[in-house]
């Protein structure tokens, strides 16, 4: 199990750098485009993670460093906001792409989506 959880966290981490330096590339830079580069942003960092589990699995389910509490209390806080964030950030992905689908020549203001992620 904890050998599996550090291959997932490499093979993510991996492809997500990966990903971030195709987006990062694009000239062009459109709402779909930035709101995939945020969901990768969250992805490495949740992927960066990883070990910190794995550790503790590979020690017999020694805390590590899980038993510091702050440790312990600022991964569980990030681990469950990077969720929240990219379950909103795919949602928001969807809604646009819904948008462009029914309304093909409709224009996005971009500026009204990012600061609705910002709030968010």
């Amino acid at each position: 199990s904890s050998g599996i959880n550090a291959e997932y966290g490499v093979a993510g981490l991996t492809g997500n750098l990966t990903e971030q330096l195709y987006f990062f590339k694009q000239t062009h830079k459109d709402i779909s485009t930035i709101i995939y580069m945020l969901m990768s942003g969250c992805n490495t960092i949740y992927c960066l993670m990883v070990p910190f589990v794995a550790v503790s699995y590979l020690s017999g389910r020694d805390p590590a460093l899980f038993s510091s509490k702050v440790v312990c209390v600022t991964w569980a806080c990030l681990f469950h906001i990077l969720q929240r964030i990219i379950i909103f950030l795919i949602a928001t992905l969807s809604i646009v792409r819904t948008i462009h689908l029914i309304y093909p020549l409709m224009e996005i203001n971009e500026k009204l989506v990012l600061t609705a992620i910002g709030v968010y």
